[in-house]
């Protein structure tokens, strides 16, 4: 019984912090023997924020602030869960904080897309696996 109630403690501890982390492994460079060298990336994903380990420059943490979270159904890949974030750092060069849309599939999250906004209509997108 004390072992049920310990076993209980564990699942229902784990499931109230409620966020998932996952590993990358994202190609970052060539050289022209065609080696590839990759960068283990760490992402944690919670209701109010989104990190990004090794993301900026492949050494900088990407650190999220959650705005909101919509489900929106794809015809191609079934249920998505998309993250409107802003980043918790001004950008460098325009002084403002930059917006990212962050797409992954709800049912079996095999990738992740990361969407920065640039202007009205331009988006970087940038996909990484996950594992």
């Amino acid at each position: 019984m004390k072992n049920l109630l310990i076993i209980i403690s564990i699942v229902f501890a784990t499931n109230v912090y409620g966020q998932n982390t996952y590993n990358s492994s994202v190609t970052t460079k060539y050289t022209l023997e065609g080696e590839v060298i990759e960068k283990q990336r760490t992402i944690t994903i919670s209701d109010t924020e989104i990190k990004i380990t090794n993301f900026l420059g492949g050494t900088k943490t990407l650190n999220l602030k959650v705005n909101d979270i919509k489900e929106k159904e794809d015809d191609w890949d079934g249920l998505m869960k998309w993250y409107y974030c802003t980043s918790t750092e001004k950008d460098v060069i325009s002084g403002r904080y930059t917006e990212f849309i962050i797409i992954i599939k709800k049912s079996y999250p095999s990738d992740m897309k990361v969407c920065q906004k640039v202007d009205e209509v331009t988006f970087i997108k940038t996909v990484m696996s996950l594992r």
